[in-house]
């Protein structure tokens, strides 16, 4: 682990490393370190586990305000039901607050009508236009940044100026994730990082992706102060290019680059993600309590005492569910049989034919395998198989001759790359809307008709970083 830059890109065009312990990130951390001049002045996000990076708002359809069950499926209904639903929680917000007396930024956008209780005839006011455009005005932000923190779903999504902070709320969040299920300990918490100075890296600001930051008024809200919180959005009026509102943050931005065609990769601004065994938990919560990250002190008042207080005996209880696990060396989900941990190797089986990053490739037998080697990366850990590319459709992310590794029996969205089958011809491809896309422009789509025979054989997760055949 001495090299930083022995990282990997995954799918989403992520910068991705993994720690096989809490002591080896440490190392990466020291003052002047290669990480912290890797990763630069940026914002992190801690998460007990690998979910996307999805906003509140969208992880469910909202339903409590209108009835989207006979919409067959239209995609602007469904968004406006997104923008409805947070316009009125937002208003509700705003208004029970004020009426109360408690110190809310004051906004004109709710000020106009503050005295209806029809809430219904704010539909017409927030079509899809006008509601982006409420995040120009810096009360509303305020407003929406505040509300976010204490549990209204917006677009936003929190990060932390510091570092630290993204680890506890990783280490505390994976204490609740272990108790509820412990299947979870073969998991990793991950640490997200974007640089807060993008907009003047090496990328041309042209080129930028449309991502904005709310930084709230500390002095308005010590919580928010002691966490150092920032909230990012992905701002649609500033788009180049479609906007799908259920899309993570990291997947949208590595179309972005595609829908502008800009080419120059290793100058794009890309998200960072660090893995960490999440049964690490116990030892980070330890080690950065002596640093002053803590319950208390990041929820600064009598709560955030009492809560420090009644979480001691789950925490106590969690780290003897991780004690009890790696004494009896007892992990589900993993096949340890594959492993050399000390060598850091797996092996894979990989098929003996090649599947086609062009116009397709005869993909029959299926079942006949060879075993390769490859680095025990955490994606490779995930893989099921690999297999060889032949062909340059899918360039730039695959070039002919790359071993891909794949996922099977996982469901594939929209802009994930799979390996699919076509009338007996195999391909890689990225699932579009209604067709196989070539990211690769020289290539046309493939567009499958009823009529054809198909099928998926698993998503692609990355490349295979490949050692020796067995």
């Amino acid at each position: 682990m001495d090299n930083v830059f022995n990282w990997y890109i995954d799918i989403n065009g992520n910068r991705c490393k993994r720690y096989d312990t809490y002591e080896e990130l440490l190392n990466d951390l020291k003052p002047n370190s290669k990480l912290m001049n890797f990763i630069g002045h940026g914002v992190f996000r801690g998460q007990a586990r690998d979910w996307k990076l999805v906003p509140t708002l969208y992880r469910e359809v909202p339903k409590k305000y209108l009835d989207i069950s006979n919409t067959n499926g239209d995609y602007t209904y469904v968004k406006q039901a997104y923008n409805y639903a947070e316009y009125i929680d937002l208003r509700m917000f705003y208004k029970k607050a004020n009426d109360i007396g408690l110190e809310v930024p004051i906004s004109e956008i709710f000020n106009w009508n503050y005295l209806q209780d029809d809430i219904g005839s704010a539909f017409s006011k927030i079509d899809e236009k006008i509601n982006n455009s409420f995040f120009e005005d810096s009360n509303f932000r305020n407003l929406v940044a505040l509300a976010q923190h204490y549990g209204i779903k917006t677009r936003l999504l929190d990060w932390s100026r510091d570092f630290f902070v993204s680890l506890y709320f990783a280490a505390r969040k994976a204490i609740d994730e272990i108790l509820l299920n412990s299947s979870c300990l073969n998991e990793d918490m991950v640490i997200w990082a974007f640089p807060s100075d993008f907009s003047y890296s090496p990328c041309d600001n042209n080129y930028a992706p449309p991502i904005k930051f709310i930084v709230p008024d500390y002095n308005k809200n010590p919580n928010i102060y002691a966490q150092q919180g920032v909230l990012m959005y992905w701002d649609n009026n500033s788009l180049k290019c479609n906007d799908k509102y259920e899309d993570p943050l990291d997947l949208k931005t590595n179309m972005y680059y595609r829908e502008i065609e800009f080419t120059e990769t290793d100058l794009a601004v890309r998200f960072s993600k660090i893995y960490i065994p999440i049964t690490e938990c116990i030892k980070i919560l330890e080690h950065i309590d002596k640093l002053g990250y803590n319950t208390y002190t990041l929820f600064p008042g009598y709560r955030g005492i009492v809560n420090s207080i009644n979480e001691i005996p789950d925490i106590r209880k969690c780290e003897n569910i991780i004690k009890s696990v790696t004494d009896n060396k007892v992990t589900k989900n993993m096949d340890f049989e594959k492993i050399n941990i000390q060598n850091k190797k797996i092996t894979l089986k990989c098929s003996n034919y090649k599947v086609s990053a062009g116009d397709g490739f005869i993909l029959d037998n299926v079942d006949e395998w060879h075993e390769i080697e490859t680095e025990a990366t955490h994606i490779a850990q995930q893989a099921d198989f690999c297999i060889e590319i032949r062909g340059n459709s899918m360039e730039p992310k695959f070039l002919d001759g790359d071993v891909v590794l794949v996922k099977k029996d996982v469901e594939i969205n929209i802009g994930d790359i799979g390996i699919f089958e076509l009338n007996g011809e195999g391909y890689i491809k990225e699932l579009g809307k209604d067709c196989w896309v070539s990211l690769n422009p020289k290539y046309k789509n493939i567009y499958v008709t009823e009529n054809d025979n198909y099928k998926c054989f698993g998503k692609v997760l990355g490349k295979a970083k490949v050692l020796i055949k067995v």
